[in-house]
């Protein structure tokens, strides 16, 4: 342990396909402080209009480990630990319907069998997590039943399954070789999101994750996912889109717009709304009906969007929210405006933070 660390910080990294960010917390006398903060956004490609930025995700690991050692020499961070974002679409996730009386070695066996069906690449490959959310009848439940044949009336147990490729976990053990900093926690980026928009773990939730490479949409059971999607729409997306529109703007120029005036202008209005008519007919098309969504939280950059929450709640006729994931963290009052209007942002690295101080 070094001279100078610190065992109440922890540092959250989340690696964003175009935004790196990493904030420290500490504990304090039962309270939790911001200790410090970076962020970094990745190059833009010379032809905008097709590629926009570079893809962090997508950097070998000694590429994405040379410009965080970059962030690290110009932000003094003490923390030795680190917890680390794995992006959900680097992950596979189902809920398997098992017989009730399935346990121990049985059940075991029974999840790693029905993985197989579900999970694209071998078994063998990959680190399974799984975790019993509750027991219920088949023939209750919008998918087949397995193992139990779909018999309606059996009970049956539902069975949060998750799989993540073991390259994917070597990459980041790779990565945080090149920094002084110890990978003590892997999470997939959808339950640090969770952990920072402080929910009931009672409720039903829709996130909505916009970020500057893609979308995701996760439907939590409770503190479970019951589903999740990604779809090829991303804040870079609605940068070109309002280039289209208007060509005489620079890429930094239609950023600027996008963010000042957002839907209240009329060509980002007229360029954003296919893309935000295609997220509320997806989320349509999937949504368990059955489902009683308690509120739908809108994170990532691109969700400051001016407009978006009085959007997305009129077509989806549910509260709507943006995650504000600074709630029960002191801030320094000189940045503590600057961060409180960057939330969505920091909310995955946050959240990272928070589970390592839960440790």
């Amino acid at each position: 342990m070094g001279l100078f660390s610190n065992d109440n910080t922890y540092l959250g990294i989340d690696i964003g396909g175009s935004t790196l960010k990493l904030v420290e917390l500490e504990k304090r006398r039962g309270s939790i402080y911001l200790k410090n903060y970076a962020s970094t956004y990745s190059n833009i490609k010379s032809d905008p209009l097709m590629e926009s930025r570079e893809n962090f995700l997508k950097l070998s690991p000694v590429e994405l480990g040379r410009i965080m050692k970059e962030v690290f020499k110009a932000t003094t961070f003490q923390s030795e630990k680190a917890a680390v974002s794995i992006p959900i679409h680097s992950t596979f996730t189902t809920i398997l319907r098992l017989p009730a009386d399935l346990e121990g070695e049985e059940l075991n066996n029974a999840i790693k069998f029905e993985a197989k069906k579900h999970v694209p690449i071998p078994i063998e490959e990959t680190i399974l997590e799984w975790r019993v959310i509750r027991e219920t009848q088949a023939g209750l439940t919008q998918s087949a039943d397995i193992l139990s044949g779909d018999k309606q009336g059996i009970m049956i147990q539902e069975v949060f399954l998750m799989a993540v490729p073991k390259d994917i976990v070597t990459r980041y053990q790779t990565l945080t070789k090149f920094l002084k900093v110890e990978p003590e926690v892997l999470e997939v980026e959808i339950f640090s999101l969770f952990r920072s928009a402080g929910l009931s773990e009672s409720g039903h939730y829709i996130f909505i994750d916009i970020g500057g490479q893609n979308t995701n949409v996760t439907v939590f059971f409770e503190s479970f996912i019951k589903d999740t999607f990604n779809i090829n729409i991303s804040g870079d997306d609605f940068t070109r889109s309002i280039l289209h529109e208007k060509r005489s703007l620079s890429f930094n120029e239609a950023e600027k717009l996008k963010k000042e005036k957002g839907l209240d202008d009329p060509i980002v209005k007229s360029a954003l709304l296919p893309h935000f008519e295609d997220i509320v007919d997806r989320i349509k098309r999937r949504q368990i009906e059955s489902l009683k969504v308690n509120k739908i939280i809108l994170s990532g950059g691109a969700v400051l969007l001016k407009g978006l929450v009085g959007y997305f709640r009129e077509k989806l006729g549910t509260e709507v929210e943006v995650i504000n994931p600074w709630k029960g963290i002191i801030i320094p009052p000189t940045i503590k405006n600057t961060l409180e209007a960057q939330g969505p942002y920091f909310a995955v690295a946050v959240g990272l933070a928070k589970r390592g101080l839960e440790k």
